[in-house]
């Protein structure tokens, strides 16, 4: 008895063996994960230890089941390990590439239009919190719509996060709404979808200028056609024009503000080097359509950076519809805005100390081409792009900040009065190089303000009509001789008590070493002062600033200087 007893149990073991030794790599992480508690995690963990190519194997050749554990797995691992890679940029989840994942994801999931019982019967074992999906569908690059709408109308394992994981599909791959857009509608997909969930899905703020991707300039036309001609009509029907349309601050029309801006990933446009001569006087509109690019020519400058090339969809949905092109053969101009890039200030968090969260502003040429042949025809002027005034980020956050794009309406005046730049000067950069000296007598250009110093003269006092001014103890005053003109649209206020930093200019004096800075009074009852003035525009105000220095400064020898500043620009006028 006891004999027997040895020869079971040792048959027991042999099986036991036997069954753990036939045991897959993909059921061995798996069951490990699952003991762990999450898939992400482990992976994370475990990187180092999973063979990647015996998972590929299994995910090949394995059953459904199988391959759903090995594809959930390898995807997992291969975005990991990307993350571990310090050589290369830490990329978002559904912004990385998986070169190798990717075809695993999209075949398995496919699975779902041939054999939909074995499919979702394959997932069986996946398990809480259901994190198994979301790697697979972050690999999943190329869904269409009949399978996105098999894969809603099912019943697995964790039925909110697998739709969840659907959901960020939809949401983080936009530039498939022309091939994914009619099958979702019909099925009633985007039924319950605020308007505010549309614009930042389809209509996303520019800023996140990776997230609308198109292969081609074609393929980014006919994201913005659809749409224009699809999918707008009928949210404009249902909830108006509200968040899509205001005002222009420019020429208070309508128009549609929605910053769109499709990234082409595959294409590039052929443009003819700018030039001065052969240039056409004037550049014909009438029955002319037009398009306009984003173009960065420094990509790889820095380690967070724009893409190479964006189409800006916004401008083409403000434009009146017979301007605008469906497709690149239609369009008759291209209206190219080229950034030049540079570093700026870093925000300052809550306590007044720099962020590790850097601004990087441009000056962004604007140019029109000839559509057809590339040929250069115009230099519209340069704009001053910023970065936003403020962000919401973690303490730890050391990303790059770019600028805001130029608004569409400002584009659109532009070019609508390329004929007339004095139309739009005061949209246009025409300020000196930042940091340089201008000789007295010579205007500059902030915004819409053209600014001209003439001399100035410093006195301990001085009279108007019966009152006496005099400068605080220990100080004197310098008395500048200027003239302000209006450039804009509206009529404007020089100085005023609030003041915006990067639309108002503001207007100092330093010493030589640019060190100190000693800012304007408003002289009140003083009437040749031009603080807080307000010019009609077209017309100029003369008068003078007043400011006050020290004694010291003023009895030096040491030269003196009015500086003439707006957001970061900065130039100066010798005192004389």
């Amino acid at each position: 008895m006891k004999r027997r007893l040895s020869l079971a149990t040792a048959c027991l073991l042999l099986f036991l063996l036997s069954a753990c030794q036939s045991k897959t790599v993909t059921e061995t992480h798996w069951a490990a994960a699952k003991k762990e508690g999450g898939l992400e995690d482990y992976v994370k963990e475990q990187a180092e230890n999973i063979d990647m190519e015996a998972l590929k194997q299994e995910a090949q050749e394995g059953d459904l089941e199988q391959q759903f554990k090995a594809t959930a797995l390898l995807c997992a691992l291969e975005y990991r390990q990307d993350l571990a890679d310090t050589s290369t940029p830490s990329l978002s989840r559904f912004r990385f590439s998986y070169l190798v994942g990717s075809q695993y994801a999209a075949r398995f999931l496919s699975r779902v239009n041939t054999d939909s019982e074995a499919f979702w019967g394959s997932m069986g074992g996946a398990f809480s919190p259901y994190d198994c999906y979301l790697p697979i569908f972050a690999a999943a690059k190329e869904l269409d719509g009949p399978t996105l709408v098999n894969l809603l109308a099912g019943d697995p394992p964790g039925k909110t996060q697998f739709k969840e994981a659907i959901d960020q599909w939809v949401e983080q791959n936009p530039g498939k709404l022309v091939t994914i857009g009619e099958d979702l509608t019909k099925a009633g997909y985007f039924d319950k979808w605020a308007i505010s969930r549309w614009s930042s899905t389809f209509l996303h703020p520019a800023t996140n200028s990776y997230r609308i991707q198109a292969d081609t300039v074609e393929d980014a036309f006919g994201y913005v056609a659809y749409l224009r001609d699809v999918m707008l009509p009928p949210l404009v029907e249902q909830n108006g024009t509200g968040s899509l349309v205001k005002p222009s601050e420019i020429t208070g029309e309508d128009y549609f503000s929605s910053p769109v801006m499709i990234t082409v990933t595959n294409d590039s446009l052929t443009l003819q080097e700018p030039s001065d001569s052969g240039l056409p006087e004037t550049i014909e509109l009438e029955g002319k359509t037009v398009a306009a690019f984003y173009y960065n020519p420094g990509v790889g400058e820095f380690d967070d950076y724009l893409p190479s090339l964006q189409l800006m969809g916004g401008f083409l949905l403000a434009l009146p519809k017979e301007e605008a092109p469906a497709t690149p053969t239609e369009a008759d101009y291209y209206l190219v805005l080229t950034a030049h890039f540079e570093r700026g200030d870093y925000y300052k968090g809550a306590n007044g100390k720099d962020t590790g969260i850097q601004q990087v502003n441009s000056l962004t040429s604007v140019d029109l081409y000839d559509a057809a042949t590339g040929a250069f025809l115009r230099h519209l002027g340069s704009l001053r792009e910023l970065a936003p005034d403020t962000v919401y980020a973690s303490y730890d956050d050391t990303s790059l900040q770019y600028p805001v794009p130029t608004k569409s309406d400002v584009l659109l005046h532009m070019y609508h009065n390329i004929n007339d730049p004095d139309a739009y000067i005061s949209l246009v950069d025409n300020s000196p190089v930042n940091g340089s000296t201008v000789e007295p007598g010579q205007p500059v250009q902030f915004g819409g303000w053209e600014i001209t110093y003439r001399s100035a003269r410093i006195v301990s006092e001085f009279e108007y009509g019966m009152y006496v001014f005099s400068a605080d103890e220990g100080k004197q005053c310098v008395l500048a001789d200027l003239t302000v003109t209006n450039r804009g649209l509206d009529s404007d206020t020089f100085l005023p008590v609030v003041y915006y930093p990067n639309e108002d200019p503001v207007l100092y004096v330093t010493d030589s070493g640019r060190e100190n800075r000693y800012d304007c009074v408003d002289v009140m009852l003083y009437s040749p002062c031009l603080n807080n003035r307000t010019v009609e525009p077209g017309s100029s105000k003369e008068g003078e600033l007043v400011f006050q220095i020290p004694d010291s400064l003023a009895q030096s020898s040491e030269p003196l200087y009015i500086a003439v500043t707006m957001g970061s620009q900065v130039v100066y006028y010798p005192l004389g």
